[in-house]
């Protein structure tokens, strides 16, 4: 499965998890008319902060679209307003 393009909506970050709510903008650089006003879909994004790989993944995101002098929360905070491309992956189900 492809990666999706995706602009970070929501950020929150638990003892347990980092979920990113972000909206599908994907969809709609795709529509067949582009002036038609229509709802973006959201995406939840879920990675469980006990699984190393899963943090490793959402480390590379994070540090790629800020200031690495900055912890990993704020750097993850800091993908608020972002767009990225996310693997599908991590689709919270």
């Amino acid at each position: 499965m492809n990666n999706q393009l995706v602009e970070i909506i929501d950020v929150n970050i638990t003892s347990d998890y980092v979920e990113l709510t972000a909206s599908a903008i994907e969809e709609a650089l795709m529509a067949e008319d582009l002036f038609e006003t229509y709802e973006i879909p959201q995406i939840r994004f879920s990675f469980d902060r006990h699984n190393k790989s899963e943090m490793l993944y959402l480390y590379k995101l994070a540090t790629t679209k800020s200031n690495t002098k900055l912890s990993l929360g704020e750097r993850i905070e800091k993908l608020l307003g972002k767009t990225i491309s996310i693997s599908p992956n991590f689709i919270e189900r």
